[in-house]
């Protein structure tokens, strides 16, 4: 009988230590697969970080040719004005559309250009009720600059501007209307357009674009012990939505 019960104890020993010793092995085998994902999360993080960085610089070098593209567009229209608020009609030739310009210019700013002017287009589709602005090309900048240093003689609803860049038109609209905005709550107001900004009451804002395809200005405020830094930032690109998968 004791024999019986030493040899079933060994046996049941033996069964505990091999089922232990599974054990084990599975669990090693488990920690090493931990291990395994950690060093691939690692990696995989790494990965992300300097894709990241890559993306940060791409958003600089895009928003660096942006603005060397907008200096370029300057460059080209330097000899362009715009005019804004001439009567329209749908079957306008080009030589009415000269003399419209050359009286309204000669009655607001007793100056004739009509020997200066090289071209004159419209811009856009007629629209019914509505005026399409005129881009006016000189022959030369000195011609150009003679006009658009009287351009405040003009009144509503003709106004004279440079021929600039979309994105600049789009930022210098919306500096304009905060300085209306403002000046009808009789407030202080300065713009410095060339570093498109805005003070109102001795608090500074800067206008600067998006990083999404369809320009729209933002407005990011700035105060004197405020680092300048900081509302340089760049936005944040928006996450995209995934539509839905169709049965």
């Amino acid at each position: 009988m004791d024999e019986n019960t030493s040899a079933i104890e060994s046996t049941s020993s033996e069964n505990n230590r091999d089922y232990f010793d599974k054990k084990f092995d599975l669990l090693m085998k488990k920690l090493e697969n931990v291990e395994n994902i950690k060093i691939s999360v690692q990696t995989n993080s790494n990965k992300i970080n300097s894709l990241e960085e890559k993306v940060k610089n791409l958003e600089r070098e895009i928003s660096s040719l942006k603005n060397e593209n907008q200096e370029i567009q300057k460059l080209v229209n330097r000899k362009n004005l715009i005019i804004t608020g001439l009567q329209d009609s749908e079957n306008e030739t080009n030589s009415e559309l000269k003399i419209l310009i050359s009286q309204t210019v000669n009655s607001a700013a007793q100056l004739s250009i009509n020997a200066n002017i090289d071209q004159c287009i419209r811009l856009g589709k007629f629209t019914p009720g509505k005026c399409r602005p005129i881009r006016i090309s000189f022959l030369s900048q000195h011609q150009r600059d003679l006009l658009l240093n009287k351009k405040k003689m003009f009144t509503h609803p003709v106004y004279l501007n440079e021929d600039l860049p979309y994105n600049m038109r789009a930022e210098h609209n919306m500096l304009r209307k905060m300085k209306k905005e403002a000046m009808a709550n009789q407030k202080e107001v300065k713009i410095n357009w060339k570093e498109k900004s805005i003070t109102i009451d001795g608090v500074k804002s800067f206008v600067a674009e998006n990083t999404s395809n369809q320009f729209k200005p933002k407005i990011f405020e700035f105060r004197a012990q405020q680092p300048i830094d900081d509302f340089l930032e760049e936005p944040k690109p928006k996450k995209l939505r995934q539509g839905k998968r169709k049965n």
